[in-house]
């Protein structure tokens, strides 16, 4: 999963991410938040996150901290 506010960084992530990857593109914690329990309540996996620190609407770490401790507390690694 990328989550980047600059819709340009976003694209280039996933660009490059998806010639080998799946890639689940996001542009907002919130989204972030809400796509990876999504994600998890449908079984399926995110193995890895890239999330942008300064989110137009909150911290990444913010967000971190959200999936990690109080949503899910399975192994997941996280890029800020």
């Amino acid at each position: 999963m990328v989550c980047e506010d600059g819709i340009d960084l976003l694209d280039l992530y996933s660009n490059v991410l998806e010639l080998r990857f799946g890639v689940i593109k996001v542009s907002s914690g919130c989204d972030c938040i809400n796509k990876y329990v999504e994600q998890k309540t449908n079984g399926s996996n995110v193995d890895l996150l890239f999330l942008d620190y300064k989110l137009g609407d909150m911290l990444g770490d913010v967000v971190a901290r959200r999936i990690k401790e109080q949503l899910y507390q399975d192994y997941l690694d996280i890029c800020l």
